[in-house]
């Protein structure tokens, strides 16, 4: 007899010990063990991709635009010690090509009293405006995010859990069903 044989029969002489309320508090227990795990496995976690950092010197009443390598789909834009006449505007590809069609730029995201924006939206084009009368310079910040999941390999444990709780206790209610469909038919039958 191997170990695994024992370990086997080990594990269905503890089974047929055990009550049939045990029975089915531990298929109870495993179906919500098996969806507390698959809830935990859907949980997400952002980390940063990559950064990007662009600076320096924007004259007076003038603007720059800068193309943003790598768009990812998340992102977040700061201004990061600028002065407040510089404002930055953030362009997807949508807009980007709205802004070379038409010449309409959207409102800028970022100013004085909104130093950062997040953008759910790949990124292309940043577009960094002067609105002094000086000299600014100007440091901005990209940061491109990526939504994981650590910890989806807990559906794996989850799935058997959830599928041999919920396996035992059909399986317990059709017996039953079964049996009582029988009784009924023995008492009939005894009846006539």
């Amino acid at each position: 007899m191997t170990w695994t044989d024992r370990i086997e029969t080990l594990l269905l002489r503890t089974v047929a010990r055990m009550s049939d309320r045990v029975k089915v508090l531990l298929a109870v227990s495993l179906i919500v063990l098996g969806l507390v795990l698959g809830f935990l496995s859907l949980l997400p976690e952002i980390r940063v991709a990559s950064t990007v950092s662009l600076g320096g010197t924007l004259g007076s009443f003038s603007e720059l635009g800068e193309p943003v390598v790598p768009a990812t789909g998340l992102s977040e834009i700061r201004l990061v010690n600028s002065s407040c006449a510089i404002v930055a505007t953030a362009l997807n590809a949508a807009q980007l090509q709205e802004l070379n069609r038409t010449g309409n730029r959207p409102t800028p995201q970022l100013d004085c009293d909104h130093r950062i924006a997040t953008f759910d939206d790949p990124l292309v084009w940043v577009i960094l405006e002067n609105r002094a009368s000086s000299n600014e310079t100007y440091d901005v910040e990209a940061r491109f995010l990526r939504v994981v999941s650590p910890m989806g390999y807990l559906a794996l444990i989850g799935f058997p859990l959830v599928l041999f709780g919920a396996m035992y206790l059909i399986v317990r209610s059709l017996r039953r069903g079964i049996e009582q469909l029988g009784q009924e038919f023995k008492t009939k039958n005894k009846k006539m």
